[in-house]
């Protein structure tokens, strides 16, 4: 990270010391994807703004806290809102959450997001399983991140998202008789969303569904050596003569979605070893 070791130090240190809960596993929501709060035993909510030298999310939809407690017999720790290439914040800040996350001992992360339907066979409000992502960013999170070790750099992102995570999350969605789509992810910067040209572009390249969000976390997490499983809400459908897309409209079909989402999250946590 470009942050200074003593700022890293003293923002990891600030957050220990609010929370004795020693999280393994890592959740972050996407717009709308709010938890329902019973689903953690002893839960400590530390927002961002109490944090030193943390980034706040300014994205409605995303508020930007995290939440530590357990959940089954895991112990967790769920950060509620993330942060955007398209505020116009560098990496360092973005990934930051995850970052600390990974100090505080998470070995698993499982990454939501709202996305577009790409897929005509798709509709809007299914859950999908991202099997692989395209990254169309434009920028990658690792640019910069040359120290230590510089073989590290070079990370092997032929399978991003993890065989053993995916097989659990379809044998726990066929147990919960939830819809579960596969498919591939295609990340772009936003904030605009995509035009048809793109959408009709995107879809040979063999993309599913397409947001802003999700490939960035994914390449760090796997730079720091997280597993990783993702779930896209797929929010709405691009079709030629649509109606307009909305922000306000991706959070309310993410919030109608999450009881689904945290439902399947539960079961997989519960079956984890």
């Amino acid at each position: 990270m470009k942050f200074s070791k003593i700022r890293i130090r003293r923002i990891v240190r600030a957050v220990a010391q609010r929370t004795a809960c020693r999280p393994s596993i890592g959740i972050i929501c996407g717009s709308g994807l709010a938890p329902d709060p019973s689903l953690l035993k002893e839960p400590v909510v530390l927002p961002f703004s109490d944090i030193p030298f943390f980034p706040i999310p300014a994205v409605a939809g995303h508020k930007g806290r995290f939440i530590f407690g357990v959940w089954g017999k895991k112990q967790v720790v769920i950060q509620e809102g993330r942060l955007h290439y398209y505020e116009g914040l560098p990496f360092d800040k973005v990934l930051l959450p995850l970052y600390v996350m990974k100090q505080l001992g998470i070995g698993n992360v499982f990454i939501t997001n709202a996305a577009g339907g790409i897929n005509p066979s798709f509709s809007a409000g299914d859950i999908m399983l991202v099997k692989n992502h395209i990254n169309l960013m434009g920028a990658d999170p690792l640019i910069g991140q040359f120290s230590g070790d510089r073989a590290a750099h070079f990370v092997d992102m032929r399978r991003p998202y993890d065989g053993a995570l995916i097989a659990l999350a379809k044998s726990s969605a066929r147990k919960l008789r939830l819809k579960l789509q596969e498919g591939i992810y295609l990340g772009d910067t936003g904030p605009q969303y995509e035009t048809e040209a793109e959408v009709a572009a995107f879809r040979t390249l063999g993309a599913d569904a397409v947001g802003m969000s999700l490939v960035p976390e994914t390449i760090f997490a796997r730079y720091l050596g997280i597993n990783v499983l993702a779930l896209s809400v797929i929010t709405n459908i691009y079709k030629q003569r649509q109606l307009a897309l909305s922000h306000a409209d991706v959070v309310e079909q993410g919030s109608r979605s999450a009881v689904s989402v945290f439902k399947l999250l539960g079961e997989i946590i519960g079956r984890l070893s």
